[in-house]
């Protein structure tokens, strides 16, 4: 049995990055829909989750769940210690969800860049991963057994890296990352902005400090990402790199 096993950036401008940040971007507007959506129909007084499907599904509080039994399917799904409610097809609320947000959204682009791995030789057990770092790069991960890799074989789309440059992209973001966290301890996705304090040193060895505002219409990882990208424009425009960065705080919190 022949593996595989490579790693690689995304070309920019290439028809699979566009694919990439187009999906990221239409997940981003059905998520900006749907949290409205929640704050519309749901109460205030727990922490929904939801899936994103042309199909409304919500956990829901116990009260909320006798109010909308009747709409409800049966079956139900269990993430973590949440439950997910499936509405029926022809409900009422369903029927809401599909005109007030997937009427809204293009199937095309929402999974643009689902499929990718398909591109790539290789059939039975798989492990994939395609990552942005938030300063424009797109790194990929690709593992199948029975495969006959070859250079030829592989999408045009894509440059070769060694494993070990993959891994230290990792790290490096995940260092920022470790900065950017303990602001957004509790980070809630909501139809919400949240102003962020960034503190850096300068080219003269001083702490400075600049805020920007992000959404928090998106998943965790997009909003740090976002935040991670926003500085990385900062200190291009300065002369500074992202090492540059030493803290950073969200407004409203007192730490």
């Amino acid at each position: 049995m022949k593996i595989a096993e490579i790693a690689f950036k995304v070309k920019p401008g290439s028809q699979m990055y566009k694919n990439f940040f187009i999906q990221e971007e239409e997940e981003t507007k059905f998520l900006a829909l749907a949290f409205r959506f929640i704050d519309k129909y749901f109460g205030k007084e727990c922490d929904h989750s939801f899936k994103i499907a042309p199909q409304l599904s919500v956990s829901m509080s116990s009260e909320e769940h006798e109010k909308f039994k009747p709409q409800l399917l049966k079956k139900v799904d269990v993430s973590g210690t949440r439950t997910i409610w499936t509405f029926r097809q022809k409900s009422d609320m369903n029927k809401k969800w599909q005109d007030e947000v997937c009427k809204h959204i293009s199937e095309k682009r929402l999974y643009a860049n689902r499929w990718w791995h398909f591109d790539f030789p290789g059939y039975g057990r798989k492990s994939v991963a395609m990552w942005d770092d938030g300063c424009g790069n797109v790194y990929g991960y690709y593992y199948a057994e029975n495969a006959n890799i070859n250079e030829e074989a592989l999408p045009k789309d894509i440059e070769l890296i060694k494993l070990s440059q993959y891994y230290a992209a990792i790290e490096n973001f995940e260092s920022i990352g470790k900065k950017v966290e303990p602001a957004m301890k509790g980070y809630l996705a909501n139809s919400k902005s949240c102003i962020y304090t960034v503190g850096y040193t300068d080219a003269e060895g001083k702490t400075q400090e600049i805020q920007f505002e992000i959404s928090h219409e998106c998943a965790y990882g997009t909003a740090v990402r976002k935040l991670i990208g926003k500085f990385n424009e900062f200190c291009k425009e300065n002369n500074l790199t992202l090492d540059s960065l030493t803290y950073v705080k969200r407004a409203d919190s007192n730490e």
